[in-house]
């Protein structure tokens, strides 16, 4: 709720939770899930940014071959798909009186773009295109 004063379906997103104190966490480590990793004597796992994969002999995030990708905390990392239409999408502008009643349309990869090579953006890459009534 925001101040108490209405109720609804807010969404939060957490990207690391630690504690404190407790006997177990204190005395005892478990492994780090696939894709994450610690140094000897690390509170917690960590995993490499995107387009690396942990190397376990070197203990470095190493970067994917050409033609290969990874996300955040993959394990390994795998070859890269054909860009195909379904991997971008337009966006649109407000409508404007100024620019005669239209709106920029801009075509863009969705994100993350992991896809190489395939199709292109459609072009041109923006324009102007009418308002919907």
């Amino acid at each position: 709720s925001r101040d108490g004063a209405v109720l609804g379906n807010d969404l939060a997103e957490l990207l690391e939770v630690t504690w404190h104190g407790t006997d177990y966490a204190d005395t005892a480590c478990a492994p780090c899930p696939p894709g994450k990793q610690s140094v000897e004597g690390a509170s917690r796992c960590s995993g490499c940014p995107r387009g690396s994969v942990w190397e376990p002999v070197s203990h470095l995030c190493e970067q994917c071959a050409d033609g290969g990708y990874a996300l955040e905390g993959f394990a390994e990392c795998v070859p890269s798909p054909q860009c195909a239409p379904s991997d971008y999408s337009a966006t649109y502008g407000e409508c404007s009186e100024a620019y005669n009643n239209q709106r920029l349309k801009v075509w863009r990869w969705l994100e993350p773009k992991v896809c190489e090579g395939g199709v292109d953006l459609p072009s041109p890459h923006e324009e102007y295109v009418p308002c919907l009534a």
